[in-house]
C-alpha cells in the first residue's frame, strides 16, 4: 500500500471513529425537541404556555398534521387538560369564513395531537384564526386564538 492510499485510509478511519464517539451526544440533543417538530405559534397566560406545532414548523393548504402543546410557564413541565379541540377559521378582510373544526387526542402528557384539511385559498398565505378549546384542571372552559399565515 503507497503512501497516500494509508494517508486517505487514516483520514476516513479518524472520521468515522469521531462520528461515532460523538453520536451519543447528538441523539441525546434531539430528544429535548418533540418528535412532531418546531413552533408554529406560542402565546403565555398567567400560568401556562400554549404551542402549536408541526413538523416543518408551519401549516400549509391541504392536510396537516399538528400538536397543541401545554407547559407550565417558567418550568415547562407538561399541564393535564381536558376536551382539547381547534377551529381554523379563514378571514378575509374583516370577514370570517367556514369553521373547521379538528378534535386533538392526548398523544403524551401535556401534548395534544390532531389533523386538519386547511383548503388551499386563493390568497397567499391565507390567514386563519385558530381557537385552542380545553378545559384546565379545575373543570373552567377556556379558549385562546392564534393568528396563523398559511401557504
Amino acid at each position: 500500500m503507497n503512501r497516500h492510499a494509508r494517508t486517505g485510509l487514516t483520514e476516513i478511519l479518524i472520521m468515522l471513529v469521531g462520528t461515532f464517539a460523538f453520536a451519543p451526544s447528538i441523539r441525546a440533543g434531539q430528544g429535548t425537541v418533540p418528535p412532531t417538530g418546531m413552533k408554529v405559534a406560542s402565546k403565555r397566560t398567567n400560568d401556562l404556555v400554549l404551542t402549536i406545532t408541526s413538523v416543518d414548523g408551519s401549516l400549509k393548504g391541504g392536510e396537516n398534521s399538528f400538536c397543541a402543546v401545554f407547559q407550565k410557564k417558567g418550568t415547562e413541565e407538561p399541564v393535564y387538560v381536558k376536551n382539547v379541540s381547534v377551529d381554523f377559521t379563514w378571514l378575509v378582510g374583516r370577514n370570517q369564513g367556514k369553521l373547521i373544526r379538528s378534535r386533538l387526542t392526548e398523544d403524551q402528557a401535556g401534548r395534544y395531537c390532531g389533523q386538519v384539511n386547511l383548503v388551499k385559498q386563493n390568497y397567499i398565505p391565507a390567514s386563519y384564526y385558530a381557537f385552542v378549546h380545553y378545559m384546565d384542571e379545575s373543570g373552567k372552559k377556556k379558549k385562546q386564538r392564534f393568528f396563523l399565515s398559511v401557504k
